[in-house]
């Protein structure tokens, strides 16, 4: 299954306000999308300071923002990470339905324990 096709796939196992279309097309107009064989993500800039509500709404996008916020990524996040415009000191993620925002350089010293 390609990186696509499990990413859509969460859609199918998950309950989404939206389809995987919509949000998708979301993405494309208001933040990033990468599509290799080696990975997908769907992403946008945002200020790690916002509420959950606000990050949690795929319009909401801060063309200075300091974070860059992984609405859905499947496959190799170091290959989708290098398509990105730019570094932001900021990472911000949804696990087990709670929004998780950390500091890069802290995400990586932990990802190398």
């Amino acid at each position: 299954m390609s990186p696509f096709e499990q990413a859509a796939a969460v859609y199918d196992r998950e309950p989404c306000a939206r389809a995987f279309e919509a949000d998708l097309l979301l993405h494309f107009q208001h933040g990033y999308v990468v599509s290799t064989l080696e990975a997908f993500a769907m992403v946008r800039r945002v200020r790690h300071d916002w509420p959950d509500e606000r990050l949690q709404q795929p319009w909401e996008t801060d063309p200075e923002g300091d974070c860059w916020f992984v609405w859905l990524l499947a496959g190799d996040m170091a290959l989708t990470t290098r398509w990105l415009p730019c570094e932001l000191p900021w990472l911000g993620y949804e696990r087990n339905n709670r929004v998780i925002v950390r500091k890069v350089d802290k995400l990586i010293s932990l990802a190398t324990r």
